[in-house]
């Protein structure tokens, strides 16, 4: 999110004296909103995160709840700039930009106070993200699609999630040479992007009403 940048003109002399005390109200009001806005990115954030992986079948290095996700999503306050925390998610909860995206994605991240190069980016450049593509995988023997503990065909529900087979009820026979392949990409659920757009509008419009209040005319003035 970017920072308030303020240039003040009293070319009228409308508030004398008082100008510094405006000034100084508005700043109090900005770094509160700035505030504000990191707590509510945060929430909307989390709150935008759904959990679509069984904890059956979790993978090396992988949560295995939603929450242990959920918690290491945050917003921070840093100087004057308001910006996810990307350097703790990549540290916590590595595949995070897997379920930000989407496999088969690309994304660019725009750092709060940096400014990417123009064109197309560079091969190695480090605010380009790729995450592959995972149709056509091959899907371990051992695993079936299933839905709370129920197997279901490959693709026959949207909620289904890979399964040990040994845990699953209903399973039929099948040919231990047969391999399954996933057939979808995993849907990007830009949980970033929504907290971000949600706490930017609730900032400007805390910043905008401080700046109308702190230099509206008043008898006192």
């Amino acid at each position: 999110m970017p920072k308030l940048v303020m240039t003040v003109k009293d070319r009228q002399q409308m508030f004398g004296a008082g100008l510094d005390r405006r000034l100084k109200k508005l700043t109090d009001a900005e770094q509160a909103a700035r505030t504000q806005a990191a707590r509510i990115a945060t929430q909307r954030t989390r709150s935008n995160f759904q959990y679509r992986r069984d904890a059956i079948a979790v993978r090396a290095g992988r949560s295995s709840s939603g929450g242990k996700m959920r918690q290491h999503l945050s917003w921070k306050v840093n100087k004057n700039l308001v910006e996810f925390d990307i350097k703790h998610a990549d540290t916590a909860v590595k595949h995070w930009l897997i379920q930000e995206i989407g496999t088969g994605q690309r994304a660019t991240l725009r750092r709060a106070g940096e400014t990417n190069p123009t064109g197309r980016p560079r091969n190695g450049s480090t605010y380009v993200r790729t995450v592959r593509s995972q149709k056509g995988r091959p899907i371990k023997v051992g695993l079936v699609f299933a839905t709370g503990g129920q197997y279901s065909p490959p693709g026959s529900r949207v909620d289904e999630q890979l399964q040990l087979a040994s845990k699953v009820n209903g399973v039929p026979p099948r040919n231990r040479r047969a391999q399954m392949v996933i057939k979808r990409e995993i849907r990007g659920q830009h949980f970033v992007q929504k907290g971000g757009t949600t706490a930017f509008r609730v900032y400007e419009n805390s910043v905008r009403a401080a700046a109308r209040q702190a230099f509206q005319k008043s008898k006192t003035s």
